[in-house]
């Protein structure tokens, strides 16, 4: 994991430079350029990648393979790591489906409730009641407050 959460981050890093640098960008001050965040964001994904690589590899006798076999082994039997698994496709149902067919104040409700009714969030009342509170205000602060598009 280490090792992937580094190449990501010199992945990032790159795609930074190449927005700092990109013309399209280059009446925007340098401090708010994009590129500029994600090179700092890489850097830090890259560096911590890179100690939990280090540490991985040291604390598995040299045989981090082996060690990292039967881990996927374990995980693959876990229930936490199924319950993980379906989290991380609700996720992506949610921005790569459900952002392109329908608007935000309608993706996200449906998003909510089918993740807190799954994972066995409260009564269906708590969940709605949270589902509208949460949809409202991620609207209003970003929508309304800090004037970021909205799908």
């Amino acid at each position: 994991m280490g090792i992937a959460f580094a190449a990501i981050g010199v992945v990032l890093i790159v795609n930074g430079i190449v927005a700092y640098s990109d013309p399209f960008l280059a009446s925007v001050p340098v401090a708010s350029n994009p590129g500029g965040t994600t090179i700092v964001i890489g850097g830090v994904l890259a560096l911590l990648g890179a100690v939990i690589a280090i540490m991985g590899f040291a604390g598995s006798n040299k045989k981090p393979f082996s060690v990292a076999a039967a881990a996927t082994r374990d995980a693959l039997h876990s229930r936490s790591f199924w319950k993980g698994a379906l989290a991380l496709g609700l996720i992506a149902i949610y921005f790569f489906v459900l952002w392109r067919i329908m608007p935000f104040w309608l993706s996200t409700p449906i998003y909510l409730l089918a993740n807190m009714f799954i994972f066995k969030g409260g009564k269906w009342w708590k969940l709605l009641i949270i589902t509208a509170v949460t949809t409202g205000l991620v609207y209003f602060i970003f929508a309304r407050l800090a004037y970021v598009p909205l799908p």
